[in-house]
């Protein structure tokens, strides 16, 4: 069966380079795909470039804590939390943010 998600806007906020390209090359060739390194960069995308149909948000970057995205920027698209924090407490409080589904890390890209 497909799984692929075709003709979406989407933003993906992750700082790991390696994960980034990852993510770009198995979206992008079916969808217009959007990256930022930390929440400050999301927040410009998302002011600069309309309307998006969902955001994948790492919780630990660099610069910032992803949660924060939900305070800086609230009319958020569906947003998909990513992260290698699996904790149940975590989880709870990311969904309770606003996030519409949590991802533990690693996982492949069909599962995203």
């Amino acid at each position: 069966m497909d799984y692929t998600v075709y003709g979406r806007k989407l933003l993906f906020v992750e700082d790991d380079e390696k994960l980034k390209k990852e993510m770009v090359a198995y979206f992008s060739p079916a969808n217009t795909v959007f990256t930022a390194s930390d929440v400050e960069e999301a927040v410009s995308i998302l002011a600069e470039s309309g309307t998006f149909d969902a955001v994948v948000l790492d919780l630990i970057l660099k610069s910032s804590m992803g949660l924060d995205l939900f305070k800086a920027f609230p009319e958020l698209p569906p947003v998909i939390i990513l992260s290698s924090l699996d904790g149940e407490d975590t989880i709870l409080t990311g969904l309770t943010s606003g996030a519409a589904d949590y991802v533990v890390k690693p996982c492949s890209m069909r599962l995203l």
